[in-house]
Parts: structure tokens; sequence; C-alpha cells
């Protein structure tokens, strides 16, 4: 690693080093030296346009500012230069400190107005903020919980690695006027290894920011979609399981009497036949159908809103709407796993029974949360709520109706 000759002086170096230890603090102090604030009850329409406008100029301004001054950064210590001669111009990068100073100073402040910590304990989701669109309670608070961990994880870190950045070409330097000898061959490897680090993790700094800001202009139903989405996934990962699994039951089942089998396997495959899989995967399947277009409302013949949607009934939403994933998982689980020892295959069996049992009535409550909430967009599709989510009330009892039946015959149980 060489520094060109016109590397800055070693007061500015201290400067600079400084200037870096100054905006970690800054950095730490918003997160663990928070103060919880009393919750404002009611806002006035102008407050919330206040509150809107300050969002705005956290998505269009602050935050991309706050992006394109750690770009700076790279561009003023010269990180990505071709080769290991690098040009730092600790100058520019001293002004750039002084401007991130403010910056965070400025999205703290903005932060602060539209998301005040709560007091220890937390809030309860607010209960008639359905008209306040973008800034909602539910909106501002997870704004804050996605942001201040960024803080943590990348701002402050970043701010340390570059210090020790700074320190090290500094130090780098000084040897170089001495002549090459081991000292400088190691921190000439610091200073790599540093600059690699500090690229990458800017790179993953300003996706997260990106990512922040989109989030934070996304929809209520838009956020609920989100997290089907991953539902979703989750589901179609479990079916593939299944499938495998049944794929080996079949195979077991025709060839029960012609091969060894080792007696942990044979206990675990005796729990579960093809009949039992199989009835599993349809209940999996039924419940992919349901999140699946959940997912496609908005673009489906059925488009639909959230209407009138305040902090507490979106948590409500998400929670109750989760319930039958977690429920289903919750059965693939037990099927997926292999019997403990001196866990009997009944004692699994009725597991596997008593938590499937739970899906219809944990569906019903979906449907009657989701009847209410979302609206049709237009009043004459209202039919198609039926058509799209209580056609699957009755296929979810009888899918669950089967794998009960299956399991009972299977191991000759009585409930």
């Amino acid at each position: 690693m060489e520094l060109t000759e016109n590397y800055s002086n070693p007061s500015q170096t201290d400067l600079v080093i400084g200037a870096f230890q100054g905006l970690y603090q800054t950095c730490r102090d918003m997160q663990e030296q928070r103060v919880g604030n009393p919750a404002t009850e009611t806002l006035s329409m102008d407050e919330v346009k206040f509150r809107t406008a300050i969002l705005a100029q956290l998505q269009s301004n602050l935050l991309p500012s706050l992006v394109e001054d750690f770009a700076h950064l790279s561009e003023s210590l010269d990180l990505n230069a071709v080769g290991d001669i690098i040009n730092p111009r600790l100058k520019d990068t001293l002004a750039i400190t002084s401007r991130l100073s403010d910056t965070l100073n400025q999205i703290e402040n903005a932060i602060n107005t539209i998301a005040p910590m709560p007091v220890l304990g937390g809030l309860k989701p607010h209960t008639s903020d359905e008209k306040y669109g973008l800034v909602k309670e539910h909106r501002c608070q997870d704004l804050l919980n996605t942001f201040i961990p960024i803080m943590y994880h990348y701002v402050s870190v970043l701010f340390q690695k570059h210090k020790r950045l700074v320190r090290n070409l500094g130090s780098l330097r000084n040897r170089q006027t001495i002549g090459p000898d081991d000292q400088s061959v190691a921190g000439s490897t610091r200073v790599h290894r540093l600059r690699k680090e500090i690229i990458e993790m800017t790179d993953d700094f300003s996706q997260s920011i990106h990512g922040l800001i989109e989030k934070s202009q996304r929809s209520d139903f838009v956020v609920l979609q989100r997290s089907w989405q991953l539902d979703v996934e989750v589901l179609d990962e479990q079916l593939a399981d299944l499938t495998q699994m049944n794929n080996v039951a079949i195979y077991w089942e025709a060839r029960r009497d012609l091969i060894d089998v080792d007696p942990m396997v044979a206990r675990h495959l005796r729990a579960l036949n093809s009949k039992i899989i199989e009835s599993i995967i349809t209940l999996v399947k039924l419940f992919r159908i349901f999140y699946t277009r959940l997912l496609d409302t908005p673009k489906g013949k059925a488009g639909f809103t959230l209407d009138g949607m305040s902090s507490a009934d979106w948590a409500k939403m998400r929670f109750v709407t989760g319930h039958p994933f977690s429920r289903i998982s919750k059965v693939v689980e037990i099927a997926c796993s292999t019997c403990e020892p001196g866990e009997t295959v009944n004692r699994k069996a009725r597991q596997l029974i008593g938590k499937a049992e739970e899906l219809p009535s944990l569906f019903d409550s979906c449907l009657v949360l989701i009847g209410f909430h979302l609206v049709p967009s237009d009043a004459a599709l209202e039919y198609t709520f039926k058509t799209n989510f209580s056609t699957l009330r009755g296929a979810i009892r009888t899918a669950m109706d089967h794998l009960k039946s299956a399991a009972l015959e299977q191991h000759n149980l009585r409930m």
C-alpha cells in the first residue's frame, strides 16, 4: 500500500479521527440515550399534515443525503482507487464529517417528532388514528424500530472502521518516511482489509436505507402483503419437504416386508402413512391458496382495499391472519419430526390431530376479520369475497377431517 506524497499532515489526521469518534458517539447516543415521551392521544389534521411533510423530507432528502455522504467519504479517502496507491484528501473528509453530523441531527429530530420513543413498557396500538395516513402510529414506530438498528449495526460501525482506516493510513505514512519494514507491510495489510470492509458495508448500508424508504412509502395493505408473501414462501418449502416425505412413505409401504429399516426410522414411518401425509399436503396447499389470493387481490378480479383501519386494527389483522400459518406450520413440524426416545407413535398422532383441529376455527376468525376490513373497491364485486375466500372454508374443514380419519385409522385411536 502506497500513499502519495501530498498526504495530509498529522494534525489533520488527528482532526479526522476525532470527527469520526464524535460521529460514532452520536450514533450510540441516538440508540442508548433516547428518553420516553408521553404518547399523543390525538392529532389535528394540521398536525397530521406537518408530520407527513416531515416524513416526506426524510424519504426524499435526509435519508438519501446520508447515503450520498457515505459515498462521498469513500471518494475523499480514495477507497475505490485501482491498485494499492491511494490519495486520501482529508480536508474533504473533514468537511464531509461535518455535513454528516448535521444530517444525523436533522434525522434524529425528524424521527423524534413523528415517532416519539415509547415510555418504558411500550404503547398499546392507537385505536383512533385511521385517518393519519402514512404517519399512523404503527407506521412511525416501525420506521423508528427499523432505523435505530441500522444506526447501530451499520453507521456506528462504519464510523469506527473509517477512524481505524485513517489512523492506519497516518501510521503507514510515518513508517514509509523511515523505510519499508515488517510493520509497514502489516499496516498495508490492515488498510487493504479495512478498505474492503468499508466498501462492502457502505453498499449494504445504502441498500438498507433505500429499503427503509421504500417500506415507509408502502400502503398498510402492501405491508401486510409482504408478510403474507413470506408465509407463502415458507409454505412452498413445506410442500417440497412433505412431497419428499410422502415419496419415502409410499416407497416404504410398498417394500416394508422386503427391506430392513432402522428401528427409529421404522417408528417414524409407522407414525405417518401416505394417507396422513397427503392430507397434510392438501391442507398446506389450501392455506397457500388463501394467502396467494390475499396477495393477488389488487390485481385479480376482486380488488380490495383496507377500509378505515387504525393502528390497533392493523396490528390485529396482522396477528389474526398469521394464526393459520403458524398452526399449519406446527402441523408440518410435528409431521416431519422423528419420534423422540420414549415417545409413542400414538402420542405423536394425537398431537397432529389436536393441532389440525384448531385450523378451521382459526380460519373462520380470519374470514370474519378480513370480511370486516377488506372492502371491495367496486361494490358490484362484493360477491367475489365469497368466491375468493369463503369457498376455502369447507375445503379446509374437509381436509382436516380426512387427516383426522387417516390418523385414527392408522393407529386405532379414539379421540
